[in-house]
């Protein structure tokens, strides 16, 4: 009889990440940020989302990376936004955020 592995026994934990991403195109006034948290509270990613003054819309996401990439893919296909920039940030502890949130300006 052979021994069946468990699922999951041989992957490796997924490294915290933290992101900042800047989105343009169509993302003010769309419910761009409100989409953006769901799907951040959804993969129970941590951190916020907020305009900026020049029509594109930032975002600092903290969580597993495969967790954050997921958001950041949905928030695309949701949207059609594009992607200026993605600034990997300084790792670091879960803790630093309790939640998503939006900041207002």
């Amino acid at each position: 009889m052979t021994a069946v592995p468990r699922s999951g026994s041989s992957r490796a934990a997924d490294p915290v990440v933290r992101r900042e991403v800047l989105f343009s195109g169509r993302v003010q006034g769309v419910g761009f940020r409100a989409t953006f948290q769901r799907h951040a509270e959804d993969a129970a990613v941590r951190g916020w989302v907020r305009n900026e003054p020049d029509g594109t819309v930032r975002a600092h996401l903290l969580g597993p990376a495969q967790a954050v990439d997921r958001v950041i893919l949905r928030a695309r296909g949701s949207f059609g936004s594009g992607i200026g920039d993605i600034v990997e940030v300084k790792p670091g502890s879960l803790e630093e955020f309790r939640s998503f949130r939006i900041v207002r300006n």
